[in-house]
């Protein structure tokens, strides 16, 4: 069996709201999102923890949803708005879904240059690239669903929706 510890330097932190967690296995880094205070960085090697992913202009406070791309990018989906943390600049790019919607993100996932956003007002891809969001008839066909989970096996993108599961080749 096993047993419930707080590592001590965390102890803190132990009575916060914690919503969601990324990890990034080339630094050893764990990164928390909270209900109220933003997010975390915890360098598990170091045993220390610092405020990440704030500047004067996004204030991200109300953190739901992370994602570490393999690009060593951090993305964030607040309350409000989704973002990219530039983790080699240190600075936030906010991203619009939709034109005035706060668009919750229920999963991301990495295929190539591109990352997938399950919603509830569909999919969503973003293509690093380019540097936006492009429609394509994957996105047409899933408008209407609420898209709560992705996974990726080898070119096939699997979803668990309102509508039921499927998978797009």
């Amino acid at each position: 069996g096993g047993r419930f510890v707080t590592p001590s330097f965390l102890e803190p932190y132990r009575e916060m709201s914690f919503m969601a967690l990324t990890y990034d296995a080339r630094n050893d880094i764990l990164y928390a999102s909270t209900n109220g205070n933003g997010v975390f960085r915890i360098n598990l090697a170091q045993r220390t923890i610092t405020p990440y992913a704030r500047d004067e202009v996004n204030n991200i406070v109300w953190v739901d949803e992370l994602f570490f791309d393999k690009d060593g990018e951090l993305w964030i989906n607040d309350a409000m708005k989704n973002y990219v943390y530039d983790t080699k600049t240190s600075k936030n790019k906010q991203l619009t879904l939709i034109d005035d919607v706060v668009v919750s993100t229920a999963a991301r996932i990495q295929k190539g240059k591109q990352i997938y956003f399950g919603t509830d007002h569909g999919l969503f891809i973003y293509d690093k690239q380019q540097g936006k969001f492009v429609e394509n008839q994957q996105t047409d066909m899933l408008k209407d669903d609420k898209i709560k989970a992705l996974e990726l096996k080898q070119n096939s993108l699997w979803f668990s929706s309102n509508k039921g599961l499927g998978c797009l080749d």
